[in-house]
Formats: C-alpha cells, sequence, structure tokens
C-alpha cells in the first residue's frame, strides 16, 4: 500500500475537502467582515437544534480516545495512528492558538459591537481567548479523515473488489466529510468560534494527518501493525516460542 494509493483511495474526502475549503477561504476573503458572517452562520437557533449542536460538539473531545481503545481489537497500527494524528494535531492547534491569541466570538463582540446579543445555548459556557485555530475541528477533521483512511483501506484490501465495494467507499467518505464539517459548524453555532476558526482547524488536521500519513506504507506491513487484543495470547505465545 504505497502513499499515493492511500491518497487515491481517498480522493472524494480529500477533494470536498477542498471544495470547503477554498469556497471558505474565497468567501473570507471577499466578505470580510466576520461579525456578519458570524452571525449569518449563528441565525439558525432552534431547539432542538441546541441539542444536538451541545452534544454533538463534545464529539472532538473524548470520541478518539475511545475510537483509540476499539482499534485495538482490530488492528494496534491503526490505533497508535489515530492516537498520534489526534495528539500532534492538537499539539499544533494550541501553539498556534497561544501564539495567535484571538478573542472569541463572546469577548470580540463585546469589544467591536457591545449592542449585539448572540445566541447562547443553555449549559454552554463560553470561551473568551485562544479562538484561532478551532481546537475542535482540527480534531473533528482529523478524526474523520483517519476513519476514512481506515474503512477505504479495509475496503480495497477485501478480495474481489466490486463495483460495490467502490460505491461504499466513496458513501463512507462523503459521509465522514459531513460528520467533520458539522462537528466544525457546531463551534459557530455555540458562539465558541468563527467561522475562520474553522477553516484554520480543518486545516491543521488534514495537513497533520497527510504528513503523518507517509508513515503507513512503512509500517503496515510490520507484525506490530495487525496486533490486536483479540490474538493477544496468541502473539504472546509465537513470541515464547
Amino acid at each position: 500500500m504505497t502513499y499515493r494509493r492511500l491518497i487515491h483511495n481517498n480522493a472524494t474526502f480529500l477533494s470536498l475537502f477542498l471544495i470547503f475549503f477554498i469556497i471558505g477561504t474565497t468567501y473570507s476573503c471577499i466578505f470580510s467582515d466576520k461579525a456578519m458572517t458570524h452571525l449569518l452562520f449563528n441565525s439558525f437557533h432552534t431547539y432542538p437544534l441546541d441539542i444536538i449542536m451541545k452534544y454533538y460538539t463534545i464529539i472532538g473531545e473524548w470520541v478518539p480516545y475511545v475510537i483509540v481503545f476499539i482499534l485495538l481489537f482490530h488492528k494496534l497500527g491503526w490505533s497508535l495512528f489515530l492516537l498520534a494524528d489526534v495528539a500532534l494535531s492538537g499539539l499544533v492547534t494550541q501553539i498556534l492558538k497561544h501564539l495567535i491569541n484571538a478573542s472569541r466570538p463572546l469577548s470580540w463582540f463585546a469589544t467591536h459591537y457591545p449592542d449585539t446579543t448572540l445566541p447562547l445555548v443553555d449549559g454552554v459556557t463560553l470561551s473568551q481567548h485562544f479562538s484561532f485555530p478551532s481546537g475542535h475541528s482540527t480534531t473533528f477533521f482529523a478524526m474523520f479523515f483517519v476513519l476514512s483512511i481506515i474503512v477505504t483501506t479495509h475496503i480495497n484490501t477485501t478480495p474481489n473488489i466490486s463495483r460495490k465495494h467502490s460505491t461504499i467507499s466513496h458513501t463512507f467518505q462523503v459521509l465522514f466529510i459531513l460528520l467533520a464539517l458539522l462537528g466544525g459548524y457546531s463551534r459557530i453555532y455555540l458562539s465558541q468560534h468563527f467561522f475562520e476558526d474553522i477553516l484554520g482547524g480543518s486545516f491543521v488536521g488534514i495537513l497533520t494527518t497527510l504528513c503523518l500519513l507517509t508513515c503507513i506504507p512503512k509500517c503496515i506491513n510490520k507484525d506490530f501493525w495487525h496486533f490486536n487484543l483479540k490474538n493477544a495470547k496468541k502473539y504472546s505465545k509465537n513470541l515464547h516460542d
């Protein structure tokens, strides 16, 4: 499995991300009024959406580590890959956050538009600093890109690949990018971030994953990569033998 092949297998995911990123960046450059953009994207509040966004955004906090544990029952290599990706992308994001130290919507609007009241969601505490880039968005895009890579690799290494398998692969990639985008939008909906923060976070998440992906061809055929908790006893016995 070469690096080029891994990229090709996830072309749908990456193409949709590029479309989002290019359109989003172009929009931000042309319509540079971040207040108008935030209020526009933040104008769809309903009680059901408040509940959905409030809990969906939490996925970007602890769910990746649950998936890391679950992957231990599949292949150790993928578990380590996701863990390294989330950790490295998170570290890069935190460094950028503290270097840039941009204000979050709550404090930014209080300074520039004190008469504007942001829609709030009950039970959500709004942060005020370290807005760019969005850490949750970084995690969302990194995590779902890794899941896309895992699923497409499994599909494309299954014997007797048919057109049906190809359709399933594309379907999963579309699903994963939509889930990542929803995670990013949840941060705007909750007024935790501006749209530009989501763009920045998504870029860090995808770029970090692409960089770490270069390690896969070197490791995917190693014995440790295929180790899992289900065959731990068998693996231990082979070592002693």
